[in-house]
């Protein structure tokens, strides 16, 4: 099943959101990555682990540069966890 991760990340410059993206799409499974304004990035696919994500991220981003530790709201948090349903197709009804 296909499931949409949300994760809030400290990005603070481009070169780290294209670093954010970059990890993300390198776990299998994965099939979207986007990012939005106010630091939330969004993972969709299927059979992706959220919690080896999220660890991987923190590894990854654990520096003590990032105006978010400043404010002690750490680098990298799971916001949700959603199952995507796909809607079957509609049947052609007869005219």
């Amino acid at each position: 099943m296909e499931r949409k991760i949300v994760i809030e990340i400290c990005m603070p410059d481009q070169k780290s959101r294209s670093k954010a993206m970059e990890t993300a799409a390198s776990f299998s499974g994965v099939a979207s990555v986007t990012i939005s304004k106010d630091d939330h990035m969004e993972v969709k696919g299927i059979g992706v682990d959220s919690a080896e994500l999220i660890d991987c991220l923190r590894k990854r981003f654990a520096t003590k540069t990032c105006g978010c530790l400043q404010k002690g709201k750490g680098y990298a948090t799971l916001v949700s966890v959603e199952k995507i349903k796909k809607l079957p197709p509609k049947a052609a009804e007869p005219k």
